[in-house]
């Protein structure tokens, strides 16, 4: 890159310096043998680097390198040189979050083998929950027997028609993807119809499994939310991941949205982000929580959908937080967003309001949440108040100007 933009100044300066006058063909040259002489310079000095760098490998396993093995080894159960065979191999594994790596190895461990896991590391890497939906998918499929290489090449496979993968015996040859999808659905007959009305006569021969599979979910959506493809499509381009999901998943999230939070299909379709939420997970809110500030956790839910996307774990630690800052459940009412903050962040926006003076008088004021929520915006309001110095930086805002901030 940084010889192009030589490169590129070099001519223009060039032809500052010649003023648009003839410039002889033999300079011409002579500078074309000169750039062209660049890049060798540089690859030559790439080369020199290369024995450095294995020199340096050793050191490549220090202290978070180590503590990385020890956590595999615990994970996966193996020995201490397979371990670190597995970081040697895919070093992204360095630079995974450990409680991601801790979920993904739980999860590879449920749907596959132990040779697959410990044979696939690249699996381990991969962001949190896309191993289990490629899984499912290609289940739903008829792929019958799911292993890491598939998982990995999972792209690749769904780019090809049902032929393909028959021919190759990954899937059954008296068997069609479009049905087996269907059969996970539990659809009314006229329905089911209806939607594979829409794919072409010989669709396993001359439609990828993907766009074959796109044009079931979008017309079960379509059906189960009461919309139009149009309107599912600005959900879709807003979350695309909701395309990418196992249709089982779908089914079961919906039916969780609507039969125990009592979440409309408009509210779902406005609040489209609860699509990509996992069955399990909403289950795990349910069992774990029974109320959070005061409220039926399904009430709650209903009022700041966004904490049905946080973990339950995360949840009950911020209640501990608000606990722990006498924050009374007509405050927290007030501003059910609060739950959908890092609990660190509410602890530190909490301690830091108590050293203004001016917080204090106001401590009991109902919409006091919103100072921690809007601690951000509240800050920006203060920057540009101080800017047209309309106020000194150090006053605080107050609750008539928050809540105007709130209302924008």
């Amino acid at each position: 890159m940084s010889g192009i933009l030589w490169t590129t100044r070099f001519f223009v300066d060039f032809r500052l310096a010649s003023s648009g006058r003839h410039i002889p063909a033999t300079l011409l040259s002579s500078c074309i043998r000169f750039l062209k002489a660049k890049p060798q310079s540089t690859d030559a000095s790439a080369a020199k680097r290369d024995p450095s760098a294995v020199e340096e490998h050793p050191k490549y396993l220090e202290k978070k390198s180590q503590k990385r093995i020890q956590l595999l080894c615990e994970l996966l159960d193996c020995s201490y040189s397979t371990a670190t065979g597995l970081v040697m191999q895919n070093k992204k594994i360095l630079s995974v979050n450990e409680e991601n790596l801790a979920k993904n190895i739980g999860i590879l461990k449920v749907l596959l083998p132990q040779k697959y896991v410990i044979s696939s590391p690249e699996l381990m890497t991969f962001q949190f929950g896309v191993v289990e939906q490629r899984y499912h998918i290609l289940e739903e499929l008829g792929v019958k027997n799911v292993t890491s290489g598939r998982i990995l090449r999972f792209k690749e496979l769904l780019s090809r028609p049902a032929y393909t993968l028959k021919r190759h015996h990954l899937i059954p040859t008296d068997l069609d993807p479009a049905l087996e999808i269907l059969s996970n659905l539990d659809l009314p007959k006229h329905v089911q119809t209806d939607i594979l009305s829409r794919l072409p006569v010989h669709h396993t021969v001359s439609m990828s499994l993907f766009k074959m599979r796109h044009c079931i979910v979008v017309g079960y959506l379509c059906w189960r939310l009461q919309c139009t493809k149009e309107e599912l499509s600005q959900v879709t381009r807003k979350y695309p991941s909701v395309d990418k999901r196992s249709v089982q998943f779908l089914k079961r999230t919906i039916d969780i949205l609507t039969e125990e939070f009592k979440f409309s299909t408009v509210k779902i379709m406005h609040n489209g982000f609860l699509l990509t939420c996992h069955p399990g997970h909403l289950d795990s809110i349910l069992s774990q929580l029974k109320h959070l500030g005061g409220l039926d956790v399904r009430h709650i839910g209903a009022l700041c959908p966004r904490l049905l996307t946080v973990a339950p774990e995360q949840l009950m630690r911020i209640e501990s937080v608000l606990q722990e800052h006498r924050v009374t459940q007509e405050q927290i009412q007030r501003c059910p967003g609060i739950y959908t903050l890092c609990p660190r962040t509410v602890d530190a926006r909490l301690r830091e309001l108590q050293h203004v003076s001016e917080f204090t008088a106001r401590k009991s004021m109902p919409r006091m949440l919103n100072l921690v929520y809007h601690c951000s915006k509240m800050a920006q309001r203060i920057e540009i108040l101080a800017e047209r110095r309309n106020t000194p930086i150090s006053a605080p805002i107050t609750i008539n100007s928050l809540t105007a901030a709130t209302q924008n």
